[in-house]
This record gives structure tokens, sequence and C-alpha cells, in this order.
């Protein structure tokens, strides 16, 4: 086992409980899986002076997410993941990381209310917010998300608050080929590189991962890597080839055949069944999806004008997913919640 993987893996994972979520994996569910298993590795990348500051990390604490209500009337705020790490001089900080997959459901305030919150509650304890963005649009300068709220006026400053913003595809994955963080390599399917360097960039990843990871945090950020690489069965097949060359690694290849043929035959029955029970009602459920759409567009667009602020033309909107129309929704609902706290 690695260094780096001693230091980070969560023992309590067993590896039974590793193979159930192999082709569960999504963008957001991958993120935070990460997390749990790198958190000393994770904050490495997301602030690397801190350790040069502080010494190393000796010591770390997720927090609870759930922030204190206001009144028993009041909607709590959940937050994505706040971490307090302990470094070897004593020094403490706490990392407050927010997952998006998508910049329409990023919301400034909502991050800044967190912010207030933690900070009342760990007043002594620096807290450095980030959030870490894993779409694959190109944003174009004028369409960034807002990163520091300035409040001043009569030449004082009522309010400043600033988050870090990680943005992947604002990555080269060529700049951390030789990182010795696992936390890039699983990411950089995210990353930015021409489309033709696709199956380099994912053997890269695979390699690396090979060499600072222990066999089952190997097989169970695999899949991750290829669903966001778009790699199919027999792209995988030849990478996989290619990273083990040596003769004496074939009894890793017939693992790692058998490690896959086992997820496609469950996935496979489980679809299959699933196609027998939903072929006589999809029909009907079709139609209760389109009406369910327009009725959380009208909801959003209603929210939107009370709010004053434009989210989506209703166009835009069309093209979302029912996911993403809900999380959408339930962001302006929070904003009109936290406007009245």
């Amino acid at each position: 086992m690695s260094a780096a993987e001693n230091e980070d893996h969560h023992e309590k994972d067993s590896s039974e409980a590793q193979a159930s979520r192999y082709d569960l994996v999504q963008p957001d569910p991958g993120l935070k899986n990460l997390i749990h298993d790198f958190p000393k590795s994770m904050l490495r990348w997301l602030l690397p002076q801190a350790e040069a500051a502080f010494g190393p990390i000796v010591d770390y604490e997720p927090l609870r997410q759930e922030m204190r209500k206001s009144s028993l009337q009041a909607r709590g705020r959940e937050l994505d993941f706040p971490i307090r790490y302990t470094f070897q001089d004593g020094n403490e900080l706490i990392a407050l990381i927010e997952l998006h997959h998508s910049k329409q459901t990023f919301d400034i305030y909502r991050i800044a209310h967190y912010y207030v919150d933690l900070d009342k509650d760990y007043p002594h304890i620096p807290i450095v917010p980030f959030v870490i963005f894993s779409d694959r649009a190109k944003w174009r300068k004028n369409s960034w998300v807002p990163n520091q709220l300035n409040r001043d006026s009569f030449g004082k400053t009522w309010m400043s608050f600033q988050y870090e913003l990680k943005k992947l595809k604002f990555i080269s994955a060529q700049s951390i080929r030789e990182s010795e963080n696992p936390v890039e390599h699983i990411l950089s399917p995210f990353m930015d590189y021409p489309k033709v360097d696709r199956l380099e960039v994912t053997l890269s990843a695979y390699r690396n991962l090979y060499r600072l990871l222990d066999w089952n945090l190997f097989l169970k950020y695999l899949p991750f890597i290829d669903k966001f690489a778009n790699i199919t069965a027999r792209e995988r097949e030849s990478l996989f080839k290619q990273l083990f060359k040596r003769k004496d690694f074939v009894m890793i290849l017939e693992a790692l055949e058998e490690h896959y043929s086992k997820i496609y035959i469950k996935k496979g029955r489980e679809e299959g069944r699933e196609e027998g029970r939903e072929e006589g009602r999809e029909e009907g459920r079709e139609e209760g999806r389109d009406a369910l759409k327009q009725e959380l567009i009208g909801n959003i667009q209603f929210n939107q004008k009370v709010l004053r602020h434009k989210v989506a033309e209703k166009e835009e909107l069309q093209l979302l997913d029912m996911d993403e129309l809900r999380k959408t929704l339930e962001a302006l609902k929070q904003q009109l919640l936290d406007s009245h706290l």
C-alpha cells in the first residue's frame, strides 16, 4: 500500500461495499466519494500552501453537515463537505468544499450563508471555502460565476466574501501527468485536453493510480475514469494490455477481466428485469414526465420573477433533464427562504 493511500483511505469501507457502488458512479456522488477516501490529498490539491505554512496534516474530522436553524420553523441549510484539519504545528483549518456539475445549481449567497454559520460555530479557526465545477463546458470570460461579494458605500466596506473557484476544465491534463496526488489523476477526465488525447489521458490515469493506490481503491475508481472519459469495453481492454505489458502481469489482467465481467453480468441482469417491468408502463409514464417537466419549468419561471433573478430562458430550461430542473428549483426556493431569514 502506498503512502498516499495509507494516509487517506477510510478502513471502514469494506471491499464488498465498494463493489456494490461500481456501476452507480455519477459525477457528484463520485466526487463525494473522492473527498471521503482522500481527505488529505484533496486539501493538498485545493490548498497546497497549507502544509507549507503549518507542516503535515496529522488529523482531520468531517463536521456535521446541517447547520443550526435560526428557528424551529426554519429550513436547515445543508453543507456539502466541511472538514476540520489539524496540522503538525497545532494549527487548525476548516475547508468548506462545495461540488457542482453545472453553473445552474450554484448560488454564491448560499455558500456565504454556510461560511457565516461555520464561522459562528468555530470563530477561532480559519475557514477556506472552495467550489469545484466538473462540467465540461468552456466558460466564456463574461459567463463565469461570481466568486466574490463586495458591498461598499459611504467609503466603507460593509461586506466582503470570496471563495476559491476550481473549474476542472481550466486545468491542463498534461500539467498533472507526474503528480503524486491521486485526486488529480482521478479528476483528469474532466480536465482540459485535445479529444485525440482522450485514450492517452486515460492510460496515464490508470498508470498513476495503479502506482499510487492499493488494489481495492484502484478498482473502485477505474469505472469513474472510464465513464467520464467515455471509454468503451474494447478501448478498456487495449488500455489494460498497454498498462500490463509484462508476462508476469497476466494474473492481474485476468483479475481485471473477471472483475469487469461480474459488473456487466450483474448490470445486464438488472437491466433485463427492469426492461420487462417497464415495457408496459413506459408509454403512460412519458406523458406524465412531460407534464411534470412543464410544471417544474413554470415553477422555476415564477420563482425567477419573485427573486428578480434570471436563471435561464424557457427554451434553455426545456433542454435540462428532470434532475437538473429539480435542483434549479430547489436552489431558487432556498434563495427565497434565505432572503427572509
